[in-house]
């Protein structure tokens, strides 16, 4: 599947960045003149602006063909939200979108650094390292920035990865009793369209955990709880059938791009 390129800085978006969701509802009318009306799941939509200024001539040409590949609103493409984390179930590791290794166990309800019960205890039992992991359906190639909250009773090392067509990338963090976001940033080598994020704790280890995320981006961004829905959409269009340019010099470029995803 082809996705919306990124900006040679490693984003898709800038700001001002406007998101609008719509719903849609069937309607049925009696003869009698009474009128049914149920909610239409298959018409959730997202409307998506993105105005895009200060583009060097390449990524305004990669744009354009980028437009021109897809018919304008003819064909659909991958989209990465940028105001979406991309990961689901950040704050439940016992979901099955965690791939878990089999002696590495979760338990909920822990303390968490908002003062609430959302963090998670990952105990690994096993005589080898064990490690949780979770596959979004993305390009391999692009650049991201895996985060997540992460405690210990004692210091413990811990090892945030990331894994896409046989190339892979991690970072060695030493997690102590004070909650702290550690943070991966990774652009792989990778031509593949999945990508797996995660960690590798080493073997008897215990740590709290909570908040994972994934930014298609350099660094991470604002935390975004997710449970189901994250922001990997795979149908989206064009909302236009042109494609407007406006040059103010030479790699000075600006555009207006609207998209539409459908949620269902």
């Amino acid at each position: 599947m082809a996705f919306f390129p990124q900006l040679s800085t490693g984003v898709a978006s800038q700001y001002p960045l406007r998101r609008r969701q719509v719903f849609r509802s069937a309607v049925n009318r009696m003869r009698d003149g009474r009128q049914i009306k149920a909610f239409d799941s298959g018409g959730s939509g997202l409307e998506i602006e993105l105005e895009l200024n200060g583009l060097t001539d390449d990524e305004m040409t990669g744009l354009e063909e980028f437009f021109a590949e897809r018919e304008g609103r003819r064909e659909t493409f991958g989209f990465l939200d940028p105001a979406m984390n991309l990961l689901q179930w950040s704050e439940d590791f016992s979901k099955p979108v965690w791939t878990r290794g089999p002696l590495l166990s979760v338990t909920g309800g822990e303390l968490d650094p908002w003062g609430t019960l959302r963090a998670s205890r990952l105990q690994n039992s096993a005589g080898t390292a064990q490690a949780a992991v979770q596959a979004i359906a993305a390009p391999g190639g692009y650049r991201y920035c895996l985060s997540i909250w992460l405690s210990a009773v004692a210091p413990t090392q811990l090892t945030l990865l990331a894994t896409s067509g046989g190339f892979s990338q991690s970072q060695l963090v030493v997690v102590d009793p004070l909650w702290k976001r550690f943070s991966l940033s990774v652009e792989l080598p990778s031509s593949t369209e999945s990508i797996g994020f995660g960690w590798e704790q080493s073997a008897g280890s215990v740590v709290k955990a909570v908040g994972a995320q994934v930014d298609a981006q350099p660094a991470a961004a604002g935390y975004r709880k997710t449970a189901s829905r994250h922001g990997v959409y795979s149908k989206v269009r064009f909302a236009a059938d042109t494609f407007s340019r406006v040059a103010r010099g030479v790699d000075d470029n600006s555009t207006n791009i609207k998209l539409f995803a459908r949620l269902a």
